[in-house]
């Protein structure tokens, strides 16, 4: 049997999950009130093996939370200098070469982009880019924006600071007391296996999207 201070943790992710899915409430106020029932459950002391509020404060004192929240800073950063969205606008001059080359040399900027930048805010600034370039290129909007989320995912299993999860999981490899001899991820401890998982996912998109990719008249029309 489980202790009821499990089923409580289990019932507020439950509830928490329930309520990112039915998106009545903002992702982060969701997120701002579970910490909040955290801290004054734990600030009443109702178990001993509920988490204290010092335990609960002290993950903020780890550097993987910290590590991500700077990495969206940088991503931010560059969204508003406009970096990222100049090189997408200068993309338009490459229509020329055709659906699949086309496709290679996006798709390729994207995972390079999304290997040292956080890949969310990635796709969400090449999104309109990709759609308005689909209009140019009198292509399904729906064969180019998959591609591009994929090759952000994969571009951003590359590296340490691709994706929220890589630091994470490198956070608690550092701090865990099972191995505490185990070294963090490094940097570009990733690529030996995420690079040859991107070289095969991105030939198989640009051999044969075009044709298995779904075509979304209703997405194509934005």
């Amino acid at each position: 049997m489980m202790d009821w201070e499990t089923i409580l943790a289990f019932a507020l992710l439950f509830c928490t999950l329930i309520s990112f899915v039915l998106e009545k409430v903002s992702v982060d106020v969701t997120a701002l009130t579970l910490l909040g029932i955290i801290l004054v459950l734990a600030g009443l002391d109702i178990s001993p093996n509920w988490p204290s509020v010092q335990v609960v404060l002290g993950v903020f004192s780890n550097e993987a939370p910290i590590t991500i929240a700077a990495m969206f800073v940088i991503s931010a950063s560059l969204n508003k200098c406009r970096i990222i969205e100049s090189i997408s606008n200068s993309l338009s001059k490459l229509c020329k070469f055709g659906y699949s080359r086309f496709m290679l040399i996006l798709l390729l900027i994207v995972a390079f982009i999304s290997a040292f930048i956080n890949n969310t805010p990635v796709v969400v600034v090449l999104l309109p880019v990709v759609i308005s370039l689909s209009r140019e290129m009198g292509i399904n909007a729906s064969k180019m924006l998959i591609p591009v989320s994929y090759a952000s995912i994969f571009g951003g299993c590359c590296t340490l600071v691709g994706t929220s999860t890589n630091i994470l999981a490198s956070g608690v490899i550092g701090n865990s007391s099972v191995y505490p001899s185990m070294e963090p991820l490094g940097m570009f401890e990733l690529s030996k296996i995420a690079l040859p998982l991107l070289v095969i996912a991105l030939g198989f998109l640009i051999l044969f999207g075009k044709k298995l990719l779904p075509e979304r008249e209703a997405l194509s029309s934005i």
